[in-house]
Formats: C-alpha cells, sequence, structure tokens
C-alpha cells in the first residue's frame, strides 16, 4: 500500500465516525469513487456527488452559507471565474454579480443561484432600479455600467458558463430549498471531483473546489458544535487559490471543534510553488512516502548529532623491510594509535533515503513532539 492506499484507509477510516465528511479529487478514478461509494452507503451516510460531468445527490441553497453582499458576490466570481480569465474581465464580471445580487437582495431574502444566474442584463437593471440598495447617483452610474456594449459581452460570456453548470446538473444541486448548514451538519459525504483532465473541464474543477472551500471556510468559522467535527480530504491543493488554502488551514487549526484536514499532495515543489513555503508551517504532521523530493525533505526534516569514528596513526620515519623469499617488500609505515569519537551534525535522513522507500514505508514527523520516524504500515 503506497500514498494513494494509505489516504483511502484513511477516508474508510473516517467513514465509520459518523461524521461530516468532504472530499475533493482531480483526478479521482472511477474504481476509487466506487469503493468510496460503497464503503459511505454500508454506513448510512447521505452522498452528494459533483465532478464536471454529472452531479446527483440532495439539492441545497448554497448562497444561504453567506449573509453579506460581498461573501455572496465572491462565491459567485469563484463559481463562474477561470484561471485564464484576464484582469479587467475579471473585475467587470465581478461588479455584474454585484449589481444582480442587489437586485434581488431585498429584505435580507436573496434569491438562489440559478435565479440570479438567469436575469438578463435588463432585467437586473430593471430590478436594480426598484431596488432601494444604491442611491441614486450610485444606480446612475451602475445603469451606465450596464448598458455598455462591453457589459452585454461579458454576460454572453457568463451565459455560456452558466449553461455548462447546468448541463452537469451543478446549478439544480446549488440551488435547492434546504439551508447549507441543515444539509451539512448530518451524516453527509460531499465528494467533488474531476472526471478528466482536459483543460476545459480542469477550469470546471479548479473553479468548483475553490467554491466549497470558501463554504467551507466561512460555515466552519461560523460554528460552535463540537459534536461532529467535519473531515476534509484535499487531494491536490494546488488547485485551490493560495489565500483560500490557508484560510482553510486556519480554520483547521483554530476551530474550537478541531477540524482535521488531510491533504495528499505528490510533490512538495509543486505545493510551496502554488502557496509558498510558509504554508508548511500551518501542518501538524506529515508523512512522506517514496518520492523524488529527497533534497527538500531531508533538509526540512533537520540534522541530529551522531557519532562520527576516527582511528589515528603515527607515521613510521624508516620502512621496515621484510624478506618473502622471492623478494623484498615494505612493511605498514603507519602504527595505530587509538581510535576518537566526535558527535557531528548531519542530516537526519540523507536524501537518497527517500527515493529508496519501499511502497509501504513512510517517514513521519509529528510537528507537536517534535519526533520524526521511518515507519513500515501495517494496513
Amino acid at each position: 500500500m503506497g500514498a494513494d492506499g494509505c489516504f483511502l484507509q484513511l477516508i474508510y477510516n473516517v467513514l465509520t465516525e459518523n461524521t461530516p465528511v468532504f472530499y475533493f479529487d482531480n483526478r479521482l478514478s472511477k474504481g476509487t469513487e466506487l469503493l468510496i461509494k460503497t464503503k459511505a452507503e454500508s454506513q448510512g451516510y447521505t452522498i452528494i456527488n459533483i465532478n464536471n460531468k454529472m452531479c446527483e445527490g440532495t439539492s441545497f441553497d448554497l448562497l444561504s452559507a453567506f449573509h453579506t453582499v460581498d461573501e455572496k458576490v465572491d462565491i459567485l466570481c469563484s463559481l463562474l471565474s477561470r484561471p485564464d480569465d484576464k484582469g479587467l474581465f475579471a473585475l467587470q464580471m465581478c461588479r455584474y454579480l454585484r449589481d444582480a445580487v442587489l437586485a434581488t437582495d431585498e429584505r435580507g431574502r436573496g434569491a438562489s443561484i440559478r435565479e440570479l444566474l438567469s436575469l438578463t442584463v435588463e432585467e437586473v437593471q430593471e430590478r436594480l432600479a426598484a431596488s432601494s440598495r444604491l442611491s441614486r447617483s450610485e444606480f446612475l452610474e451602475e445603469r451606465s455600467f450596464l448598458e455598455a456594449t462591453e457589459t452585454y459581452s461579458l454576460w454572453g460570456t457568463i451565459n455560456d458558463r452558466v449553461h455548462s453548470l447546468k448541463a452537469c446538473g451543478l446549478l439544480d444541486i446549488l440551488s435547492g430549498s434546504r439551508r447549507f448548514e441543515t444539509v451539512f451538519g448530518g451524516k453527509v459525504l460531499l465528494l467533488v471531483s474531476q472526471r478528466d483532465d482536459t483543460f476545459r473541464t480542469g477550469q470546471v474543477y479548479s473553479s468548483l473546489v475553490n467554491v466549497f472551500a470558501s463554504a467551507l471556510v466561512k460555515f466552519c468559522s461560523d460554528r460552535n458544535d463540537d459534536t461532529k467535527p467535519y473531515h476534509i480530504f484535499i487531494h491536490d491543493s494546488t488547485e485551490l487559490g493560495r489565500e483560500l488554502f490557508a484560510a482553510l488551514l486556519g480554520v483547521a487549526q483554530e476551530s474550537m471543534f478541531g477540524l482535521p484536514l488531510c491533504v495528499y499532495d505528490t510533490s512538495v515543489n509543486k505545493t510551496i510553488d502554488r502557496h509558498s513555503e510558509y504554508v508548511l508551517d500551518q501542518f501538524g504532521a506529515f508523512a512522506v512516502f517514496k518520492t523524488n523530493d529527497g533534497a527538500y525533505w531531508s533538509n526540512f526534516l533537520g540534522t541530529a548529532l551522531v557519532p562520527d569514528r576516527a582511528e589515528t596513526y603515527t607515521r613510521r620515519k624508516t620502512p621496515v623491510m621484510v624478506s618473502t623469499g622471492g623478494g623484498v617488500v615494505g612493511r605498514r609505515t603507519a602504527r595505530y594509535e587509538g581510535t576518537t569519537v566526535h558527535r557531528v551534525e548531519k542530516p537526519l535522513y540523507e536524501a537518497r533515503v527517500f527515493s529508496g522507500l519501499n511502497e509501504k514505508e513512510v517517514i513521519f514527523y509529528n510537528v507537536y513532539t517534535n519526533r520524526k520516524t521511518r515507519k513500515k504500515l501495517e494496513w
């Protein structure tokens, strides 16, 4: 059992605890998905399965987890944005979505995601005019923005992305009548995955995982129920935005109910490139399987004082010659004097150790106890 098997076993173990489980995986195979779903069903879990191709399970109102206009706009932008969006386009999209939220968020009752994203530019403008959320001057400024040709072009792109969300059933899942905390406060498994690695679907998955991670950060920060800790598993944290991932790790550290968060990344160098090296300071434990990143882990795990043995010899002034019957050869020109032992600082684990680990071997580091050991898995 390697890293993949260990990660799966951890999920299996958690599914026996009857607590909410969230699993994000950008390379989930059909076989592994079936195993996890079968295990969850056997434990009586409600399963919500979301990927870039299809969605199934209980619907819920995602926006109910957010209370302010800014929070709702942020989650909508996360849902509809793509990694290659230009800066100006992203700003204009968020501005349009803000207008849509303001136009439908009267008296504290907001629209669902489906209702919001089904509005045309004209409908947003009409509702905004009838709303009391903006002053006269603010409304005139937004009306000018909504009437611009660029905004209609922007809406066309947004509408194309909304259709892709409708096609896989995601819009229906996220626009239910039940509140977020009602659905995810119970015995539920949320499985967010990616079916293939094509560029287009990769962008959709990236948006999905950031949306749900944002919802978890918000909801878990507000939650004070310590009887049902959330368990979050993330396969490849590089899909998450830097600030969002840091916020999720912060929630895991500071939560009153000890939110467990397990991250499985295949390359520490890619993790650092995406999130910075300081992100590792927020983890409480590390399990390093066979890897080619041994140089980094060797340095990360530090050094230890180890005995270094040295033998001392005294050199003879004149070599002693010995006859062998067939000639003359020189004897040793040095005399052994003794052995000294010094304690020197050396890497606790050389880089080559990590590339030489067997399938079931792992270097485990518990940050809280500062214990670093080489273990063999018993699973």
